[in-house]
């Protein structure tokens, strides 16, 4: 009941030719498009082939159902791969490529390592990628606000896109679809990081350090108990904690010693002291979907780039751009700015520079992406229509449009900490522990950027350079939500710390001072300690399988009955808001945004008359035993009457009880 809603083995099937399809234009691409080595090849046009299916799946789904939008996508890509291939290059295929075929298994072990504990978390706004993925899969490309039926969403979702595929050809369930593809593009980043690791350090060994190092690397909020009592009272104080950190304790004092509440963690809870609102470890990131697949588009660009042959790669890196831009805004802004910058900078060296070998190709793979970003949905679209509607004075803006503003005194903004001003002493210490170790890269990536500009290696300018907007805009620029300005703090970090690491491997047989080698292993210990310890608590829900909040069998039964079988525009009510979206794919009217409740929609829940909620405009509701029986006797009633069809119910004999779904079109006449 978790795994395949319907279909079975005939499904299944159909997903692993739509899989191999673009597997394998992927593949074809980077062998033909690209000059890389045999075992960057397979993994890695995975990558490409992965970005084309999605570029592909989300232009098609604008017009098409979503099965003929995939099968196209995936046909789109393959053939993709066919015509990069000039048969005066050689043959259409390598098959000696397949000699790394170990790559595929340690995929394989990594993504189903992750998929296990993601089945036993429902953490990271599940509330909000869970309906996303059915509807999606039910064919509403590009996506409506779930909760507000007709209005468009401000939200990076290709990576619900993809889990979409795989609820819709492999016929799995809304929640097993999440936990595939959280566990597959998880995988496939640190593979990625590892190939990119052991180019850049000529070793194996230091490929796998650069891959240990993104899934571990975090901040340093654990360190604060280091310090004596007096200062970490005196530091501490003043500090408001926010979301789910002001949840878990009253003061950070205490919190340092508290167990993280976060709804839908693991059996045994995550210490609050080793979270973070800043940079948490990739290995939480990874439940999130949109961080993985970020970072893919990261890793193609940093191992395609440097190996572009013509106009081919070109095409293939602006539509890894595009990609970038539907699954995470911020930090493709991030990596257009550094793009950006890094021309300028080359193009004040003079005219002597390689511009048109090596700048010309990255901004003609940039711009592209950045026009279709303004038409191909997701959060750029919507903020580009959102502006154009204020400038033409009418209609509304899209669901949370953001807004900046000048942020002074400058702070450290943590998603958990909140602001903390650098002209209050104690919150600045604050802050610099919250970032952690991992801040010592800064000047680490910023030296190298000065000879990687020299020696040519433009890509890593860009990202270094990239860095310097992300933590630089926070500190100066407030965001309407502040809890997502923090997204480019954590990236720069990152991004920063990666650079760092091949830097420091060529620097170690070169360092004669015992203390210096001392210094980075503890600066790499320091910095991923966070992550190894978050790890246990992960490692204990892969035996605790859960559906999601709010979803338990009798909702999986009611999924594999009623899933995309309703009117296409039906709406429907249920006092779980976005619980029936999950399970039929159908949205809902209840909210103005993810944290505000319309007050109609609650007087709605209160007093659910059949004629009434018809009037209101749903078309269909779902009632699970607990709101029946809290909705009064003159609700019930009114349920009973003719008007109101039971089209089917589930019950279980647990407390879950049961759930039924009515259709009351006709109540409202």
């Amino acid at each position: 009941m978790y795994w395949i809603r319907a279909g079975g083995w005939v499904d299944l099937l159909g997903l692993f030719v739509l899989t191999g399809l673009w597997s394998a234009g992927g593949w074809l691409v980077v062998l033909h498009a690209f000059r890389l080595e045999p075992r960057e090849r397979l993994v890695t046009g995975l990558g490409v082939g992965l970005t084309g299916f999605i570029f592909f799946s989300n232009l098609a789904g604008h017009w098409l159902r979503p099965a003929p939008a995939f099968w196209i996508a995936a046909g789109l890509v393959f053939l993709l791969g066919l015509v990069s291939w000039r048969p005066s290059a050689g043959p259409l295929w390598v098959l000696s490529d397949w000699r790394h075929w170990k790559l595929l298994v340690e995929l394989a072990l990594i993504a189903g390592g992750f998929t296990l504990i993601g089945r036993g978390l429902a953490v990271f706004d599940e509330y909000n990628s869970l309906p996303l993925v059915s509807a999606v899969a039910a064919g509403d490309i590009p996506p409506h606000f779930y909760l507000n039926a007709g209005e468009p969403y401000l939200y990076h979702y290709a990576f619900q896109l993809f889990g979409a595929s795989l609820m819709r050809i492999g016929s799995f369930f809304p929640w097993s679809a999440l936990d595939i593809s959280r566990g597959f593009l998880g995988g496939l980043a640190l593979i990625l990081a590892g190939l990119w690791g052991r180019r850049v350090t000529h070793s194996k060994i230091g490929g796998t350090a650069i891959a240990l190092f993104l899934a571990f690397a975090s901040g340093g909020r654990w360190a604060l108990n280091f310090l004596p009592y007096s200062v970490l009272r005196s530091a501490t104080q003043g500090i408001t904690l926010w979301g789910s950190a002001a949840d878990s304790a009253a003061t950070l004092f205490d919190g340092l010693s508290a167990p993280w509440a976060i709804e839908g963690g693991p059996p045994v809870p995550i210490p609050l002291a080793f979270a973070n609102g800043i940079l948490p470890p990739f290995l939480l990131g990874v439940f999130t979907g949109p961080k993985s697949l970020a970072l893919i588009a990261l890793f193609l660009f940093l191992l395609l780039f440097p190996r572009k042959t013509d106009w081919r790669s070109v095409v293939v890196l602006a539509g890894v751009f595009s990609v970038w831009a539907l699954a995470a805004e911020a930090e493709f802004v991030l990596i257009a700015l550094g793009l950006i910058t890094m021309a300028l900078l080359v193009r004040a060296q003079g005219p002597g520079r390689p511009w048109g070998k090596e700048v010309r190709p990255a901004l003609g793979s940039l711009l592209p992406a950045v026009l279709l970003s303004l038409v191909q949905g997701g959060t750029i679209t919507e903020v580009a229509r959102s502006l154009a509607v204020r400038l033409g004075g009418a209609g509304a803006a899209p669901v949370e449009a953001g807004l900046f503003a000048l942020r002074f005194p400058p702070a450290i903004v943590s998603s958990h900490l909140g602001e903390l001003r650098l002209d209050r002493v104690g919150q600045l210490l604050v802050g610099l522990f919250e970032i952690g170790p991992i801040l010592l890269a800064a000047p680490i990536a910023l030296w190298a950027a000065g000879r990687w500009l020299r020696r040519g290696r433009y890509e890593l300018v860009a990202v270094v350079l990239s860095g310097v907007f992300g933590l630089g805009i926070p500190l100066f620029l407030r965001y309407s939500v502040e809890r997502d300005i923090t997204r480019l703090s954590g990236s720069a970090l990152l991004d920063w710390g990666l650079l760092s690491v091949p830097v420091l491997w060529f620097l170690w047989p070169r360092l004669r001072a015992g203390w210096m080698k001392t210094g980075i292993v503890i600066w790499a210990a320091t910095t991923g300690f966070a992550g190894v310890v978050v790890l246990g608590p992960l490692l204990t829900a892969m035996s605790r399988p859960v559906f999601s909040n709010d979803i338990a069998v009798v909702d999986a039964a009611m999924t594999r009955r009623f899933w995309d079988e309703l009117d296409p525009s039906a709406l429907i009510l249920d006092s779980r808001s976005w619980r029936a979206v999950v399970v039929t794919g159908r949205l809902t009217r209840s909210a103005l945004d993810v944290t505000t409740d319309m007050p109609a929609w609650r007087a709605l829940v209160e007093s659910p008359l059949s004629s009434r909620v018809a009037q209101q405009g749903f078309t269909y509701v779902y009632v699970d035993k607990r709101w029946w029986q809290a909705m009064g006797e003159e609700a019930r009633a009114s349920y009973a009457q003719s008007c109101a069809v039971l089209l089917g119910e589930e019950t279980d004999n647990s407390a879950n009880g049961f759930r039924r779904l009515y259709d009351v079109r006709q109540c409202g006449r």
